[in-house]
């Protein structure tokens, strides 16, 4: 079948991506269209119209459609997705250079489908021949609230993509309409195309989940969400909505996210780690364990240095330290098994997912496990005092980094 492949969005892991996607549309007639934002370095564009072959593609300048965001922001008040304007105007532009390509004759080219894919979409699928025969569009039946449409991927005839498409012309009037508290973009894409364009809609399973920056080495089915993303977006927000918006407008909003948090103390790593050297840096975080924890300990003692008189940690340290363990392991490989090395960093960790790992892992090992936890405890320091501090396991945890 001849396919036209449109790719839209940021960048970020595409190079992970694209041997995937070549596999998802394998056996069929595919021509690709690009859609870059100016903000691209010119050597990775480079790289990318290397890669994608693109029979054409666009650059373009992010537009700010500042009267749209306000009133957005005027509307919703909390977390106001200001971004999907940017996303789904980048998703006509692609698609419209599908639309209007002309073939070898100078006729438009007679695509038996177009397919709508974000440039960081991992394919664990091939392309279903029984979609070439369905009316409408096809969305996957994943990552979409019950009400909504996902909003990441899109395959149908041109006829229905033109109206997909269109979907950008209509938002900036049309959300109005939207009676939620809440704006969700999958609900708003679902109400365009029921009720707007009217265009049949199947919800399909599909096998396409977004790689996230760091997950990049993982099977597909170890990827998952990443909470920190979403943080890092709900702060992009309120930084455009604190510059951009007037000031009594702006301190309505809500931009809390769960994963603030871990996100500060995430950045707070990245600064730690910028000036370490690459012995270093795979020393903390992905030598053997029995070395590791040794590193981490060392490090963790020289981010929370100030102890009480009696050489145990205050409160706040301890919680400080309960904060960087689990950014720590957030930055490592992750890994199936577990042992007393390991156990040690998990347990003092604030994540409440590393702590159900560690628990499950005490009950397996029993007294034995448990009496090898205590023998390495003997070669630390800031890590074993924090032991002694608190039972671990009578903390507030939190959620924020890995879901798994």
């Amino acid at each position: 079948m001849r396919v036209a492949l449109c790719l839209s969005g940021q960048p970020r892991t595409w190079r992970h991506c694209v041997d995937s996607l070549r596999r998802f549309v394998a056996g069929h007639e595919v021509t690709t269209f690009l859609h870059l934002w100016d903000e691209v370095p010119e050597a990775e564009r480079a790289e990318m119209l290397a890669a994608y072959q693109p029979a054409a593609h666009l650059v373009t300048a992010r537009p700010p459609f500042a009267a749209e965001k306000r009133r957005m922001a005027e509307r919703w008040h909390y977390r106001p997705p200001f971004s999907i304007f940017d996303m789904f105007h980048a998703v006509q532009l692609c698609l419209n250079l599908a639309l209007g390509h002309k073939g070898p004759d100078g006729k438009a080219a007679p695509f038996d489908a177009i397919v709508r894919v974000r440039y960081d979409s991992r394919f664990e699928d091939t392309l279903p021949e029984d979609w070439f025969r369905t009316p409408g569009l096809i969305t996957p039946d994943s990552w979409t609230p019950a009400d909504g449409y996902n909003d990441q991927f899109a395959f149908g005839r041109p006829a229905f993509m033109r109206l997909y498409a269109a979907f950008a012309t209509w938002l900036p009037r049309g959300m109005e309409g939207h009676d939620r508290a809440v704006f969700q973009p999958e609900a708003v894409l679902r109400q365009y195309l029921d009720k707007v364009a009217m265009v049949p809609v199947r919800q399909a399973p599909l096998r396409v989940t977004l790689l996230r920056e760091g997950q990049e080495d993982l099977p597909f089915d170890k990827l998952t969400d990443l909470p920190m993303v979403h943080a890092r977006k709900a702060a992009a927000w309120k930084q455009y909505a604190e510059a951009g918006l007037p000031a009594d407008l702006a301190e309505k909003l809500d931009f809390s996210h769960y994963a603030e948090a871990p996100l500060v103390v995430d950045q707070q790593l990245t600064d730690l780690l910028e000036p370490m050297d690459q012995a270093a840096r795979h020393a903390l975080l992905r030598a053997p364990w029995e070395e590791r924890i040794l590193a981490v300990d060392a490090f963790l003692a020289g981010q929370v240095s100030q102890r009480s008189g009696n050489g145990t940690l205050t409160g706040e340290e301890y919680e400080r330290l309960r904060l960087l363990c689990a950014g720590l392991i957030y930055r490592m490989p992750p890994e199936g098994t577990m042992d007393a090395d390991s156990a040690i960093l998990h347990v003092l960790s604030c994540n409440v997912v590393d702590a159900t790992r560690v628990a499950d892992w005490l009950k397996v090992v029993g007294d034995p496990g448990r009496a090898a936890f205590q023998r390495r405890l003997g070669r630390l320091t800031i890590l074993a005092a924090a032991i002694t501090h608190a039972d671990p396991f009578e903390q507030d945890f939190r959620l924020g980094w890995r879901l798994n």
